[in-house]
């Protein structure tokens, strides 16, 4: 029984607690790893709705619409395909741990009260929140976005344009699918039975963009995150009040989530191309200069 007994000990000897938390870390981190693949295939699900459009949909569109709109279809597909690519890429390749000069005076002329993360152990900077899935903290973080990246201050305007571009997308889109399933209703050909499956697959994409671009936009206006509006949400249950605590004004809030230069519209910045930034900056421009966490 004695010997029974000292071979069963070995089992929960508590020696082996820091090999079974070094198996869970290894497991996580590969699961971190094939989370941060997902965004990768978002280039070809673009390009093949792209291919599908012109081998099953532009038959139709042809034959039902007038020249003019063809031709401004043929034009405004390659370039809606061109913003598409452009902001994924943007938001995929972007660092969103970049600390931006005013952040930085903010924890420097806060100094008594510097704050550190509890998981990476670093100095937490204003509106700086750690992602579990980058195991890096965010600065001014808003989620996690599985099929792009994390978005924080840095990307934010990407992902937002990305969201604005996928939302008109699919709504034209859709406009053209509906003009054609009401005018080929009863047609039995394979093409058109595709028509009808992308229509629902459509659909579908356009709900989702159109929810999270709304969402967005109304986060932005002012001047929140995600994380910002939770806590937001949960102080009026509380207290019955709403407080916007980092709301300046409409275009200001617009401002500093594009990460606008002071001397620039905040037009350009909705278009597909990112502004340089300026070296012969005044002290006033220190904003845009960016510092590594």
């Amino acid at each position: 029984m004695d010997k029974f007994l000292q071979k069963q000990q070995p089992v929960n000897d508590p020696l082996q607690t820091p090999n079974i938390l070094q198996s869970k870390n290894k497991m996580i981190q590969k699961l971190r790893f094939f989370v941060r693949l997902i965004p990768l295939f978002i280039p070809i699900l673009l390009i093949g709705m792209y291919l599908l459009f012109y081998n099953f949909i532009f038959r139709y569109v042809k034959e039902l619409f007038s020249m003019s709109f063809v031709i401004f279809i043929f034009i405004w597909s390659h370039y809606k395909l061109y913003c598409l690519l452009y902001h994924w890429y943007k938001s995929y390749t972007t660092k969103p741990f970049i600390i931006p000069m005013n952040y930085y005076h903010s924890l420097v002329n806060n100094s008594n009260e510097i704050e550190f993360c509890d998981i990476c152990k670093q100095q937490k900077y204003p509106r700086t929140h750690h992602c579990s899935v980058c195991n890096q903290c965010v600065v001014r973080y808003d989620h996690h976005c599985a099929w792009l990246s994390c978005i924080g201050l840095h990307n934010i305007r990407h992902f937002y344009l990305f969201l604005y571009h996928g939302t008109t997308t699919t709504l034209l889109g859709l406009y053209m699918l509906v003009i054609i399933l009401y005018n080929k209703k009863g047609n039995q050909e394979f093409y058109f039975k595709c028509v009808l499956l992308i229509t629902l697959v459509l659909a579908n994409l356009f709900i989702t963009c159109l929810l999270q671009f709304i969402v967005q936009t109304v986060m932005i206006s002012v001047n929140e995150t995600m994380v910002d509006m939770i806590s937001t949400i949960n102080s009026l249950i509380k207290n019955k009040t709403l407080v916007l605590p980092y709301y300046i004004s409409l275009i200001q809030n617009w401002r500093d989530a594009f990460l606008v230069r002071k001397d620039l519209s905040l037009l350009w910045y909705f278009l597909p191309y990112t502004p340089s930034i300026k070296y012969n900056m005044t002290i006033d421009d220190l904003d845009s200069i960016e510092i590594d966490a």
